[in-house]
């Protein structure tokens, strides 16, 4: 499947606060707070038509209810991918009905079940806000997606590679001891 990047609409905004409904719906006793973040939440930044909702558990404990729950609601899990405190699930798109028979296309995402000290999510939301107000860094991310997609739009897996040192030299830059870096470049 081809990588492709989609132009910034305020149709995002609305289908990620749907998203972030639904998956407090499913999860409502067992979450602590949840954050859109990617690409799809930075405003006036192009991206793939894919969400990326990080779900901060409220215990570690829960989160095979957690999983047993969105697996329930149609939610493919992944597994432990990346972190050992994160379990992602996926989900294709779909059309969901609305109560007056319209049908509503529910965009393809990603859900991450974080535990309540992962740091994967703090990063994700650092990077997410600095984005948002800094335009030169969000220009400057905007053109490494277009780069990368250039040299090869079929390798998921080299792009995304390719934007962690962007990525880390970005979260370093912002010198917060919370974000896992002691020391800065």
């Amino acid at each position: 499947m081809p990588i492709e990047l989609g132009a910034y609409t305020p149709l995002r905004d609305q289908q990620a606060d749907a998203l972030m409904a639904l998956v407090r719906l499913v999860l409502e006793d067992l979450i602590a707070r949840i954050h859109h973040v990617g690409s799809t939440a930075v405003k006036d930044l192009p991206a793939k038509p894919k969400f990326h909702l990080d779900v901060i558990l409220d215990d570690a404990n829960h989160l095979g209810e957690a999983v047993s729950r969105l697996e329930a609601a149609e939610y493919a899990p992944l597994g432990f991918l990346y972190e050992r405190d994160v379990f992602h699930l996926t989900r294709a798109s779909t059309n969901m009905p609305e109560e007056n028979g319209v049908c509503v296309l529910q965009p393809a995402h990603r859900v991450c079940l974080c535990f309540p000290n992962a740091l994967a999510p703090r990063r994700r939301a650092a990077f997410r806000d600095a984005l948002t107000t800094d335009s030169n860094l969000r220009h400057d991310y905007e053109a490494l997606k277009r780069r990368l997609i250039a040299q090869d739009n079929q390798d998921w897996d080299a792009y995304s590679a390719g934007k962690t040192q962007f990525i880390e030299t970005a979260l370093r830059n912002l010198n917060r001891a919370d974000l896992g870096f002691t020391d800065s470049l």
